[in-house]
């Protein structure tokens, strides 16, 4: 029986079916995704098996390596807030990736990619920005489903949202020093009850309103400011009081 002949498409769609799903096998920034080692492990055997390559190609003048640096805005746990200064490089160019038939090395599949990624070291930022890129462009190029509920697309939104658990930490303990000083004064000054409530909805929210919970508060900023301005309000005289 003669082998059968595919074209480059056909061939393609059989790589698909060896890898269209995928367990995810690292973990990062509390979050699951696939490593590029085991994407290529079933790709690269599907591309063996069916004769077919995979050719980088950079397109000329498109490479940018630039400075990429910022600040943060942090909080100590007393409530003090600095800028943590962030150096960065980040480099990026277009990439067109060429599958190419090698039964018939004219039948080819030039398929245009972006490649962006950011590290301190200059090197790692376009190796990053590389191996980043490839898993994106596999995983969507052959509509790869990984197991687990998350996206690999979601790896930026689940570093800030590490981030941002971070900053609800920091921001509870400026919180405990709220309530600290305010149960204080409240014992000698019962009278000032309501100028608590009315000062606390000036800062606090809970579902978008004004709330006199100051619990409800999550970032070290909004909490920073209304510890300072409960002590500019009644720290004198709770000290009096003592």
């Amino acid at each position: 029986m003669a082998e059968e002949v595919l074209n480059l498409y056909q061939k393609l769609a059989k790589i698909r079916k060896m890898a269209e799903v995928i367990q995810k096998n690292k973990r990062g920034y509390n979050y699951k995704y696939t490593s590029i080692d085991e994407i290529l492990a079933r790709v690269t055997a599907g591309m063996e098996k069916y004769h077919v390559s995979l050719i980088p190609k950079f397109e000329q003048n498109t490479a940018v390596i630039a400075p990429n640096n910022y600040e943060k805005v942090k909080f100590t746990k007393d409530g003090r807030q600095y800028n943590e200064q962030v150096i960065e490089t980040m480099a990026q160019a277009a990439v067109t990736y060429v599958w190419v038939n090698n039964d018939n090395p004219k039948e080819t599949l030039e398929v245009p990619w972006y490649v962006v990624g950011s590290q301190q070291d200059p090197a790692q930022a376009l190796g990053s920005g590389l191996t980043y890129g490839l898993r994106q462009f596999l995983t969507q190029f052959f509509q790869i489903a990984t197991l687990d509920d998350e996206d690999p697309d979601s790896w930026r939104s689940k570093q800030q949202s590490a981030e941002e658990t971070e900053d609800r930490l920091v921001a509870e303990k400026i919180v405990e020093q709220i309530h600290e000083l305010v149960t204080k004064h409240l014992e000698s000054h019962p009278e000032d009850k309501q100028k608590v409530i009315d000062l606390t909805k000036k800062y606090a929210k809970q579902k978008g309103k004004a709330t006199a919970n100051y619990f409800a508060i999550e970032k070290p900023s909004v909490a920073s400011e209304l510890l300072n301005a409960m002590q500019e309000a009644f720290q004198p005289k709770a000290e009096k009081a003592e």
